[in-house]
């Protein structure tokens, strides 16, 4: 959790034995940090190893890798408070601020980023190289990207509102674009339905309301189908898949959460 603006990452332990019903309650005083001494632009837990955790700053163009210990005291005090102030490995490649951070979904070592030099890398972490470097069109940034199920291919959305496919083993470049009917200045995010061929879009339209499309990646020319959701609302609707159900979940800030059967 970023501790406000002062650069900290908090991590809370979740208590064994507590299932997705429970409530947690969380100290005020997290029990270990992450000291970044700068605003925290992005972080992510790797899907693969739970301790280990990526993030980023505003103000740099470095990737931090943390290692977590395994064991952290649920109950923090100010005699079992730990805080580290250096990471395990820094990836350094970027040239301006990286925006997002997503590892791969089955390999645990290799991980991608995006960054206002308009490009997305591929990194691996342990020799700490970036093998691959997408490039964006229209000079524009990436900011939302997406996974498939093996991991083989990325979905990502631009700041100027085009969605754009990846195959980063084949080229640089993307193999499929589209532009999207949301209104890019306000944002979009993207998410693959896997194991099926189908990502889904949310964002904003003319009028405030906001929109959930289907798009089908074999035929990026027209969405499969669009849900318009009524009512103005300032919040970009975040999308996650569950593939065990099917069920698409959509929250965003001060709200409840929407759930879509495919």
């Amino acid at each position: 959790i970023p501790a406000g603006n002062n650069g900290n990452l908090s991590i809370f332990p979740i208590p064994s034995g507590n299932d997705v019903f429970s409530t947690i309650k969380i100290d005020v005083h997290p029990p270990f940090t992450l000291a970044h001494n700068k605003p925290i632009q992005d972080f992510e837990f790797s899907p693969l190893e739970p301790t280990i955790l990526a993030s980023s700053t505003r103000t740099d163009t470095l990737v931090r890798i943390w290692k977590i210990p395994e064991e952290i005291p649920s109950q923090p005090s100010t005699n079992v408070h730990r805080e580290i102030d250096a990471a395990s490995i820094y990836l350094a490649g970027h040239e301006k601020k990286i925006e997002l951070i997503k590892f791969h979904p089955t390999v645990g070592n290799i991980l991608a980023t995006a960054s206002s030099d308009c490009t997305v890398k591929i990194w691996e972490i342990e020799t700490m190289q970036d093998k691959i470097s997408l490039t964006c069109p229209n000079s524009s940034t990436i900011s939302t990207m997406s996974f498939d199920y093996s991991g083989d291919k990325l979905m990502t959305g631009a700041t100027d509102g085009n969605l754009h496919y990846f195959d980063p083993r084949n080229s640089n470049l993307p193999i499929l674009s589209a532009l999207s009917p949301h209104i890019a200045v306000k944002g979009l995010k993207v998410c693959w339905l896997t194991p099926d061929p189908l990502f889904v879009s949310t964002g904003f339209r003319e009028k405030g309301d906001r929109d959930v499309i289907l798009w089908d990646i074999r035929s990026l020319n027209e969405p499969v189908e669009t849900v318009h959701l009524q009512g103005s609302s300032v919040g970009l609707l975040q999308p996650f898949w569950d593939p065990a159900l099917p069920l698409l979940y959509c929250f965003s800030k001060g709200e409840g959460i929407r759930s879509f059967e495919l």
